[in-house]
């Protein structure tokens, strides 16, 4: 029979053959030798193919070879990286201050928080609604931007343009010179005496 060795830290025996190590509180079996294994109060280490592993309990998580209280709230789950508390946070949820709390923006935006106030980033052409804080569609053109009043989009047009069903149209006539879309969203520009409507660079303006 081979010798039963488990180092200074455990009592060896053999069972069915084999040799087992118990070792003491703080030591695990590494490779047949009791080697010092230590996650901490809130943890209970092992070794996995000769590397050390640490299972933590609910509310802390592996740093450094201990088990370090982390705990980002019921809608997160915490761990450490480089040293530093991440959170990842459920469908609906961000980080604030180590937390996961509430942050939706609906399914065209994106949520996050910044200094402490929920910030919602919308995709292109949507708009956070203050109603409801989600991002809606909301689309004036490149001629302008839109904004919410309560429930309904509101454009304010750039210079050069003027609002058309919900759209920021060209309405240019020239510089000193009025223009209006009509009922069918055609440019009307109002001349005068001594000047006429001319294509100029692909635009009809008053010359």
């Amino acid at each position: 029979m081979h010798e039963c060795d488990c180092g200074p830290n455990g009592e060896c025996s053999f069972v069915d053959g084999k040799q087992t190590c118990k070792c003491k509180p703080g030591f695990q079996d590494k490779n047949g030798k009791c080697t010092e294994c230590d996650c901490g109060e809130k943890g209970t280490c092992s070794f996995v193919n000769g590397n050390k592993k640490c299972g933590c309990s609910k509310g802390y998580s592996e740093d450094n070879g201990l088990c370090k209280e982390c705990d980002c709230g019921e809608k997160g789950t915490c761990s450490f990286v480089n040293g530093n508390k991440k959170c990842g946070c459920s469908k609906g949820y961000s980080e604030d201050n180590g937390l996961c709390k509430e942050c939706d923006c609906g399914e065209n935006g994106k949520c996050d928080f910044k200094d402490g106030q929920k910030n919602c980033t919308c995709s292109l052409t949507f708009v956070v609604k203050a109603k409801d804080g989600k991002c809606h569609k909301c689309d004036c053109g490149s001629g302008g931007t839109c904004h919410f009043e309560d429930d309904t989009a509101e454009c304010t047009c750039k210079e050069g343009f003027k609002e058309y069903q919900k759209k920021c149209k060209e309405c240019d006539c020239g510089q000193h010179f009025d223009c209006e879309l009509d009922e069918n969203g055609n440019k009307k520009c109002d001349c005068g005496q001594g000047y006429a409507l001319k294509r100029v660079n692909n635009k009809d303006i008053c010359v």
